[in-house]
């Protein structure tokens, strides 16, 4: 960690609990703890759909460390090894991530759009999370970024090699380990 990292995990750790902090970029940025309760709808409709993967649990509101950005993001739902895990830190490792879920709720051109659209997407690529599942509300749109391709040359050219955009109400395939097919209508509720 660096001494900047360890002064913005102190300012972190002294937020109150109606608060939940990522930082982005070199930047805290700040959210309520709660979202608004459509974006909760999202969520759980989503948990319901895919159900209990083998090896994995479905948790909110815990913190992942990207470490080639060194970015720490609270995805709005994450999708982890169980045996990557350790229950007694806060502080979890990118490695232990296979599929990151973000709901942007905001605005379409909102500052917090781009972040969920581009700025976590490089992140959760370059730091290798297979999966990164992005429930677009302002669009109407899921897209699904797949296969992270890392450029040895230009580390900010680090992608998702496949990347899968529909439209509410048509069907994605979720690969393995999840293997099945996400009807995206569930998002219209």
């Amino acid at each position: 960690m660096s001494v900047t990292s360890d002064y913005l995990h102190k300012v972190i750790e002294d937020l109150p609990d109606n608060m939940r902090a990522e930082i982005i970029d070199g930047d805290i940025i700040l959210n309520a703890a709660t979202p608004f309760v459509r974006h909760a709808f999202v969520i759980s409709h989503l948990r319901d759909a895919v159900g209990r993967v083998e090896g994995l649990i479905a948790l909110e509101m815990t913190t992942v460390v990207l470490p080639a950005t060194e970015d720490e993001f609270i995805p709005d739902l994450a999708y982890y090894s169980i045996e990557d895990l350790d229950p007694d830190v806060w502080l979890v490792p990118a490695n232990a991530l296979v599929m990151a879920v973000e709901v942007l709720s905001g605005k379409d051109n909102s500052p917090a759009a781009r972040r969920d659209r581009k700025d976590k997407a490089y992140s959760y690529a370059a730091s290798g999370v297979p999966l990164y599942l992005l429930v677009d509300q302002a669009r109407k749109t899921v897209v699904l970024h797949s296969k992270p391709a890392y450029n040895a040359a230009d580390a900010k050219r680090d992608r998702y090699s496949t990347l899968v955009q529909v439209p509410y109400g048509d069907s994605l395939q979720l690969p393995e380990p999840f293997n099945l097919t996400l009807d995206t209508g569930i998002f219209n509720n």
